[in-house]
């Protein structure tokens, strides 16, 4: 969330979910259901249930805000809706919380009929410097049998809460006013902070270790009024708005015999056979992904600010297409991956090139380059170093044992050689390596990754340590598998071009080999040229 927020050390979980939702090809339209309301979902057998409820954690890990004592739950709420509106339906819902949206026909009151659905579930709290102590964290056991198994520890655990917020608050009086208290000092006291956490550390570590979800729970269902101006005080209160669902796409209020949030109800609807954009905004994405661009280039935004479609009618097939194939991703791609657009080379032609500058008719497939974690991924599965296993929690300290504040924020990096989707991510603090290459930011939605050409990127791919690690590995596996200089090179070229080289290419590497190999040694030649190729064009793009 920001600087005073506490880590989640179960978010792998929901990570995982992912992962695994899509190499099992669940159907997408039960992917978004689970998600807005797995735990509402009925279920097979209990391994079942307990997945649909890590589902949830899409909503849970909604944008937090740790560094205010306030309740600011409107702002996680806000981050929710605009993450669906721009996830499933391709729509810049967050326009409508202040004001009538300006450019697509989505009034206020819409965006408060959702706002109650989501002001009627329960978040978990991760915990925050004003509120160090978690809460509503889901236990697969059941809230109440892990109440009942907890009283006690949870009984002996807050009075030592109280204890160390009695300490920190003596501690924070040396920002509130000038301390003369004779021996008294703003290193004994926090001494004494320190001592009451070593305590509080030894009990909470005698807690039984259930299993729990950071995972979304339905509270009680209310309606919720207008915010005017977006603000949540009462005195900018408007009307009162019932639950429901987008005007412009029909416009259905819950019905009376709804007991729950409407979190069910909104995911059957937005996951509907007749929902007119669901379909296609995904479609669009799977399209973007292969091609570098979207048939809708905002892939995000299907309002009137965004872009038209280049190919309607092609995205209408392909939408159909998903739907009528039990909204299966993995057959979307086997559609688009056997067409022959997608097949087509990345040669230029002049004459298209002059009729057709921006490739907006497909003549060609565009030049790629992989993103961030596809390099890194690839070069460890060509060094052989590649850990394939699916990651796991991350090594945090115990969960009842950690405190942080706004100047003393948590800050970690924990390294692995697993894939790097299984990095740990924080949205305070940036991963060099992803920002470096134009990966995702945690503090923003982004539903396209802008392609930068920097020099700190080329600097990266000549001098860092994890390309010399790389190369090095690499340059060994070449030595050891080839007998003779040409069968290295084209062992090299194999594994880092996926392809043999051309008799130029193989008289042009013999040649520097021979020359730099009486002064840097044949290893450290084979270094040399193999992380040439690494930072080489043909490397970094898919062509």
């Amino acid at each position: 969330g920001d600087a005073a927020d506490f880590p989640v050390p179960e978010a792998y979980k929901y990570r995982n979910y992912v992962i695994d939702s899509f190499n099992s090809d669940k159907p997408y339209n039960q992917f978004i259901k689970e998600q807005l309301a797995g735990d509402l979902l009925p279920y097979a057998t209990e391994e079942h249930r307990w997945d649909q409820i890590i589902g949830t954690g899409y909503i849970a890990i909604s944008r937090r805000i740790g560094v205010s004592p306030h309740n600011l739950k409107h702002i996680t709420i806000e981050d929710t809706i605009n993450n669906i509106g721009s996830t499933f339906m391709g729509l810049t819902l967050g326009c409508a919380r202040c004001h009538d949206h300006k450019f697509d026909p989505l009034p206020t009151t819409d965006y408060y009929a959702l706002y109650g659905i989501f002001a009627s579930s329960i978040y978990p709290h991760a915990g925050a410097e004003h509120k160090p102590w978690r809460q509503d964290f889901v236990y697969r056991i059941g809230q109440d049998e892990a109440s009942n198994l907890l009283s006690n520890k949870r009984k002996v655990l807050e009075e030592w809460n109280r204890k160390e917020r009695v300490a920190l608050e003596i501690y924070r009086d040396f920002q509130r006013r000038k301390i003369t208290d004779p021996g008294k000092t703003r290193q004994t006291t926090w001494a004494d902070v320190l001592a009451v956490r070593e305590e509080r550390r030894q009990h909470a570590e005698s807690f039984p270790a259930l299993e729990i979800a950071y995972a979304i729970q339905d509270g009680k269902p209310h309606d919720a009024y207008v915010q005017r101006g977006g603000s949540p005080s009462q005195n900018a209160r408007g009307q009162l708005v019932p639950r429901g669902f987008l005007q412009i796409l029909g416009g259905e209020i819950l019905p009376e015999t709804v007991t729950g949030s409407g979190r069910l109800e909104l995911a059957n609807w937005i996951a509907s056979n007749s929902n007119p954009l669901t379909a296609r905004v995904i479609a669009n994405r799977i399209w973007h992904y292969h091609f570098g661009k979207g048939i809708v280039t905002s892939t995000s935004d299907f309002g009137f600010r965004g872009s038209k479609p280049t190919h309607p009618e092609l995205l209408d097939f392909l939408a159909l297409d998903l739907m009528n194939h039990r909204w299966s991703i993995k057959q979307l791609h086997r559609r688009i991956m056997n067409s022959d657009v997608y097949m087509r080379s990345t040669a230029a032609i002049a004459e298209s090139l002059q009729f057709d500058p921006s490739n907006l008719s497909y003549w060609r497939f565009d030049r790629q380059r992989m993103d961030a974690e596809q390099i890194r991924d690839t070069l460890l599965e060509i060094s052989g170093e590649l850990d394939k296993s699916p990651g796991v929690r991350h090594p945090f300290d115990h969960h009842l044992t950690y405190f942080y504040r706004q100047h003393e924020p948590f800050v970690g990096s924990f390294e692995t050689s697993q894939r790097t989707v299984y990095q740990m991510q924080q949205r305070f603090v940036k991963n060099d390596y992803l920002d470096l290459f134009d990966g995702p930011d945690g503090n923003l939605q982004m539903s396209e990754r802008k392609v930068t050409t920097t020099t700190l990127q080329a600097l990266f791919m000549m001098n860092s340590d994890f390309i010399h690690q790389r190369s090095r590995v690499i340059a060994e596996r070449v030595l050891e598998e080839g007998a003779n200089t040409r069968e290295r090179i084209n062992h090299a070229y194999k594994l880092l071009f996926g392809r043999t080289p051309s008799l130029e290419e193989t008289t042009h590497v013999t040649t520097v080999i021979e020359r730099l190999v009486q002064d840097a040694g044949e290893s450290g030649v084979w270094l040399s040229v193999i992380r040439s190729m690494i930072s080489s064009n043909e490397f970094l793009y898919l062509d």
